[in-house]
């Protein structure tokens, strides 16, 4: 659970396809708990990565789909202006 949540940015999942776009979220003081998982969920885990991990994923290629992506780069960009 987050104890506190902040817009960081939008995207357009997208552009020129569909008008689908999705705030991404900074979601920090965080409560672990129990997952509550729906019947089509139960196969999903779940993680903590360190910053150096991420960023290795990425490099090397674990990382691919374009929203989470964008959505560290929202946080960066974030982060160097903090």
């Amino acid at each position: 659970m987050a104890g506190r949540l902040e817009p960081i940015g939008q995207l357009h999942l997208a552009p020129g396809t569909s008008s689908q776009r999705g705030t991404v979220w900074l979601a920090t003081e965080l409560t672990e708990g129990p997952p509550q998982r729906e019947a089509s969920e139960q196969d999903m885990r779940a993680a903590w990565f360190t910053t150096a991990e991420l960023e290795k994923m990425i490099g090397a290629g674990e990382i691919t789909d374009s929203p989470t992506l964008a959505a560290y780069l929202l946080l960066r960009l974030r982060d160097e202006r903090a």
